[in-house]
């Protein structure tokens, strides 16, 4: 492991193949690269299944179970988020299993209808953000030309990155807060995709429709359509489509991706009638 220390990759973007034996030129042959992973992938797991006996799931969904958890403290859900998607990487199934059944006996289904709250929400601070920011370019659109800023810096005194020909800077605290958003917006997709991964069919059904048991004859009352909230929130995506949101989309896609795969009738079909086509 450590050879991995330099790389510093968190843990969002990590992959299967993000573990020892891939990286370097002087690792052993392939056989030994894939034994090498295998080992550490196991170790792993181990891990997460240690953090799911000492409670992690009743953890995680009582963080997110209350209203004013993630209030103004942008910082906090995403570490909670970085520990969700380190406790379900590669589709752990012991794990997943212990969230659902979590999730299962929430009969308010409170921890879900937060992260439908907070996607709701960060989605459209982010949709509105844009918006402003091309309302405020397209106004000053009156040249016959188009002007470029050739050099960007960052005046410490005044705290904002500014620009010599530019008549206004950006706000150091706004341009963070910005990708705090959109970190925690993406990151929330992340998780919920790895709630299903590696086939967890129970699981892929209870994001289309929760229930208050396992055999799924008692409805909850509040329940959510993750596959129509995920596809409003594209639509909404897709009319302000430019490069500054280009990311988003591919999250959330991934997610639809991973819910709709194979043997999941039931979520296909509700996504066909979803607002997505």
């Amino acid at each position: 492991m450590e050879e991995r220390q330099n790389y510093k990759l968190p843990v969002d973007k990590w992959n299967a193949d993000y573990f020892p034996g891939e990286v370097g030129e002087d690792q052993p042959d392939a056989a030994q690269r894939t034994a090498n992973t295998d080992a550490a992938m196991r170790e792993f797991m181990a891990r997460q299944e240690l953090i799911m006996e000492c409670g992690g799931s009743e953890f995680i969904e009582s963080i997110f179970k209350h209203n004013g958890t993630f209030s103004n403290r942008l910082d906090l859900l995403n570490e909670t988020l970085l520990l969700g998607i380190a406790y379900l990487f590669n589709g752990n199934e012991k794990c997943q299993n212990s969230m659902l059944d979590v999730l299962t006996a929430d009969a308010e289904n409170s921890m879900l209808l937060n992260v439908r709250r907070l996607i709701s929400n960060i989605g459209l601070i982010l949709i509105e953000m844009r918006k402003i920011k091309e309302e405020a370019v397209s106004k000053d659109r009156d040249f016959a030309y188009s002007i470029v800023d050739t050099y960007d810096f960052f005046d410490s005194r005044a705290n904002i990155i500014d620009s010599v020909f530019g008549r206004t800077g950006y706000d150091k605290t706004e341009l963070q807060n910005e990708k705090s958003n959109e970190q925690a917006l993406c990151r929330m997709f992340r998780f919920l995709q790895l709630f299903c991964e590696n086939g967890n069919i129970k699981m892929k059904r209870f994001l289309l429709e929760q229930y208050n048991d396992l055999e799924g004859t008692q409805r909850k009352t509040n329940t959510i359509n993750f596959i129509e909230v995920t596809t409003l929130l594209l639509r909404k995506l897709f009319k302000i489509m430019n490069n500054k949101v280009v990311g988003i989309p591919q999250t959330l896609l991934e997610f639809i991706n991973e819910i709709t795969q194979l043997p999941c009738i039931d979520n296909q079909i509700a996504f066909m009638k979803s607002t997505f086509f």
